[in-house]
């Protein structure tokens, strides 16, 4: 098992060392997860700090702490200027000690989806760490790296609130393939506009590897932007366009219910060579965020077995598009985990080729800014659009 001691990290840091050097296999931000042989890091924001908690940290097993002041507790302590910040240091020299390939993913939504479709695919030929739930930001991505021990590859999810952020991550985690799924309305708040949100996406590619591989949405609006920030890194693209690399035609795929879920398929062309899939994920946004899952996973030389075998064996994430049967006889399908003005429109696509009444239930959309109004209307104008019998609106 990998491991570091506080003495190599105080060097690499430059950090104050204060107690015995001790060696570390893991480390943990929350008391209640801590497990013995951590390293625990103390953060703190305007309604916690950490600090408090370092007897708590020994009592459950931790040998160490991260601290940004120095503590009177009877635990070796490393002080940084900022734990968040040390924490990100921390995660890219851990990162530093693999020669595994990385795959970086981003987008405004699809982008969970992706990452799972991905590291299932890469899972048909190798053990894969990929980001858990949306552990996605400047907290949960230097996590998630530092879990990094014996697998062959990983996947990493990259989000944001606000510029720059996408920056710092990919710096920390120096992916060998970048994939930018899209640039929607989300988080406008921190971003300004759609123009914002495009370049925030495109800072997944200052960390890329000279010899990386950009994977880049050639349907949207902002390729071009994104093609020029790739420089002379070689890239992959994916869409319905025939421009792109990977490219489906999907006026030409079909969906069907079953008692079992969703059964989407589609053909797939790359460069020349024809080839099906099938998954059983709702919606033509899904079939989408499998053409950038293919890509990402030919940049990382998969062949097409592998990439057949591992998109038929995903199944919906917990409040995306999950399809349940109530014992009244409803289809209910739970797509609340989280929304923004595409993946609703997405959600109601899938709802417009049901059968039966359809039921709409929707609540706030966060983070919209000047724009919230007018698009919550758009939204329901579009259910209209679609034919839906019952919109239910909360908030």
């Amino acid at each position: 098992m990998n491991s570091l001691t506080l003495a190599e990290v105080a060097q690499e840091l430059e950090a104050v060392h204060q107690g015995a050097d001790v060696r570390f296999h893991s480390v943990s931000s929350d008391t209640r997860t801590i497990k013995a042989g951590d390293l625990f890091v103390a953060l703190s924001g305007p309604n916690f700090d950490a600090h408090r908690f370092l007897g708590q940290a020994m009592e459950k097993g931790a040998v160490a702490a991260m601290v940004s002041e120095l503590q009177a507790v009877e635990l070796p302590q490393l002080q940084v200027p900022d734990t968040r910040i040390g924490l990100g240091h921390l995660a890219a020299l851990w990162r530093d000690r693999f020669a595994v390939p990385i795959v970086a993913v981003t987008g405004s939504k699809g982008t969970t989806t992706v990452k799972e479709l991905l590291a299932s695919i890469l899972g048909t030929r190798g053990s894969v760490l990929a980001t858990r739930g949306n552990l996605n930001n400047e907290i949960g991505l230097p996590l998630t790296l530092l879990r990094l021990q014996d697998e062959q590859c990983a996947v990493i999810e990259m989000g944001a609130n606000h510029p720059g952020e996408i920056g710092y991550l990919s710096q920390i985690t120096r992916p060998d393939v970048a994939l930018i799924n899209n640039a929607g309305a989300a988080h406008l708040e921190g971003f300004g506009d759609l123009t914002g949100v495009a370049h925030a996406k495109g800072e997944i590619l200052s960390g890329l590897r000279p010899t990386g591989v950009g994977v880049l949405n050639a349907d949207d609006r902002f390729f071009p932007l994104w093609r020029e920030l790739c420089g002379e890194r070689q890239m992959i693209s994916f869409g319905t366009s025939h421009k792109a690399d990977v490219q489906s035609d999907l006026s030409q795929a079909g969906m069907r219910w079953s008692e079992q879920g969703f059964q989407n398929h589609m053909q797939v062309n790359y460069r020349g060579e024809q080839f099906a899939v099938q998954l059983s994920l709702a919606g033509r946004h899904n079939l989408m965020n499998a053409l950038a899952a293919i890509a990402a996973a030919l940049a990382m030389d998969c062949d097409i077995e592998q990439i057949q075998m591992g998109l038929a064996g995903v199944q919906a994430v917990a409040g995306r598009l999950r399809l349940h049967h109530t014992s009244a006889g409803y289809r209910l399908i739970d797509d609340s985990y989280n929304a923004n003005p595409d993946s609703v429109d997405a959600a109601i696509e899938v709802l417009r080729g049901a059968t039966g009444t359809r039921y709409l239930v929707l609540g706030d959309l966060a983070e919209l800014g000047d724009e919230a109004a007018a698009m919550h209307a758009g939204i329901g104008e579009r259910a209209r659009q679609a034919g839906l019998e019952h919109l239910y609106t909360l908030g």
